[in-house]
């Protein structure tokens, strides 16, 4: 790739404000951080329904069509290079192919930025891939996992590709007070393919570890998916919570489970495990032992419920029970509880509670996504 005694300008071709998608915000921040380097930076972005007002969108790929395809070369021949953000769905044609016709057409230096490299590609799917780093001058992935599968899984010349790690610069840590236990984190726009599924039957596996992270989803659903497929993925994720919430009566051989939504001032149930449906499948969220468990924002065991006033009848075999409260990210509130019921007295130990905390932090989507 040549060399400049200047600071060149940039055409970045991708989807772009307003679109709601990950690699939009990856397209605007790199966009910025060359402007803010001195650099020109023009964009044409992937053509979505909406109308862009960034002030450096110069025109929009229309996928689909041919004169669009010629259209967007010619954009991005203006520029002194051109930045092509690769993902199979973001393009036109069977796996995105239309970018290959794209830059076919240019006659600047161009450098991919490949989001997806894929463990088992189709081969149509590997064919795009590969036309595109053979008409790249430079090709960029975010991970040395990408790399590696790349230049093993592909036909690339090694020496084009450079890994540029994906990330935020970490805040100094003087003064941060860190968790009690390790955190999992997925935040961003939600969909199939990026593991969130597998984290959450993996959770199930980490109960016996002496101090088993909690594992958080904060996020919605891709705009794409959910045009798709409505909200069938955030209620399969729901689903898979729910069966991870069963486990608790399983791991415990606990008489009854219920997994509950609390809202201001209600406290609904969402779930159940055990021989019959809950006496209040709906009540306010200051009565009983429940209500303790919000207000103090933490579990609630009473050994004898016989004893204790606070206990709202729901089996009239209920000896002893437990209230897990479930706190949104960051603690300031409570957004479920999990009640775990059992016909012995004091059948909660410590590390009974321990268990059902951990199950309740994992099953964390079932209240997030609703």
């Amino acid at each position: 790739m040549q060399h400049f005694s200047y600071v060149p300008s940039f055409g970045i071709l991708g989807t772009y404000s307003p679109t709601p998608c990950g690699l939009a915000s990856f397209s605007a921040a790199l966009a910025n951080g060359l402007a803010a380097r001195g650099a020109d930076v023009d964009v044409v972005r992937i053509a979505d329904g909406d109308v862009s007002e960034e002030p450096n969108v110069v025109g929009e790929l229309v996928n689909g069509s041919v004169s669009s395809v010629a259209a967007t070369s010619e954009l991005l021949n203006q520029s002194d290079v051109a930045v092509i953000q690769h993902e199979y769905g973001i393009y036109g044609g069977p796996d995105g192919d239309e970018v290959v016709q794209i830059m076919a057409g240019l006659r600047v230096p161009s450098i991919v930025v490949v989001h997806t490299v894929l463990k088992h590609p189709t081969r149509h799917q590997r064919s795009v891939l590969e036309s595109v780093m053979a008409l790249a001058d430079q090709v960029v992935v975010m991970s040395e996992v990408a790399r590696r599968r790349l230049c093993v899984g592909f036909a690339v010349d090694r020496e084009k590709v450079t890994t540029i790690p994906h990330g935020a610069a970490l805040p100094s840590t003087n003064g941060v007070q860190h968790p009690d236990r390790p955190t999992i984190l997925t935040w961003g726009l939600l969909g199939p393919g990026k593991g969130i599924e597998r984290v959450i039957d993996a959770m199930a596996s980490l109960k016996n570890l002496p101090n088993p992270p909690r594992y958080i989803i904060a996020g919605r659903t891709h705009p794409k998916v959910l045009a798709a497929q409505g909200e069938r993925y955030r209620e399969a994720l729901v689903a898979q919570a729910k069966r991870l919430a069963e486990l608790i009566r399983k791991l415990g051989d606990y008489r009854w489970v219920g997994v509950y939504d609390v809202h201001p001032d209600l406290v609904s149930v969402i779930g159940w495990s055990g021989p019959s449906a809950p006496e209040y499948p709906e009540f306010p969220a200051s009565k009983g032992l429940t209500g303790s468990a919000i207000q103090q924002k933490k579990a609630v065991i009473v050994g004898d419920v016989r004893n204790d006033p606070r206990y709202l009848t729901a089996f009239g075999t209920t000896l002893s029970e437990i209230i897990v409260p479930v706190l949104a990210p960051g603690g300031d509130r409570v957004i479920g509880t999990v009640d775990v019921e059992s016909d012995h007295a004091n059948a909660f130990s410590e590390r009974d509670q321990q268990m059902i905390e951990h199950c309740a932090q994992a099953a964390l989507p079932l209240w997030l996504l609703r």
